[in-house]
């Protein structure tokens, strides 16, 4: 009678987690996104006499990368251009999924307010978001500006 005591509040304990938990794996298992289909696949296993359906899924990815449709030119500055100063500004800038650029951080700078121009042209970048599954996500991407006199 003792061991029935102790045994019954872990038993009742172990078949409701299992309950429970039957419950949890059922919904975890179903895909949120509606990409995908199921194929069956039927193997037999010889000498059961018994035929098993293993059941795959296949996603599609419905993504797209960034596009650029246009991307302002940097603008020279009067300082910059008496200082025969060339070269490239290189920008970290991140890519919002709403279409907007939200950051831009130099990577290599130039002097005489070149970096500076080329921090307000990236502002004005306009982009097509990159897509995972049919949602917009921001993403981080390198912008190059080249500083070039003629």
């Amino acid at each position: 009678m003792c061991f029935l005591k102790r045994a019954l509040p872990f038993a009742a304990t172990l078949l409701l987690g299992l309950i429970l938990g039957s419950f949890a794996i059922g919904r975890l298992q179903q895909p949120a996104q509606t990409g995908f289909f199921s194929t069956s696949q039927s193997n037999t296993f010889h000498g059961y006499g018994c035929r098993a359906h293993k059941h795959n899924l296949v996603y599609h990815s419905y993504s797209s990368s960034l596009q650029i449709l246009n991307k302002p030119e940097a603008q020279y500055t009067d300082a910059a251009r008496l200082a025969g100063i060339e070269g490239t500004v290189q920008l970290r800038a991140v890519f919002d999924s709403d279409g907007v650029i939200k950051d831009v951080r130099p990577i290599t700078r130039l002097p005489f307010g070149l970096t500076d121009s080329a921090m307000r042209a990236a502002f004005g970048v306009e982009f097509v978001p990159e897509a995972i599954n049919g949602v917009n996500v921001p993403v981080e991407r390198l912008l190059e500006y080249r500083f070039e006199l003629h």
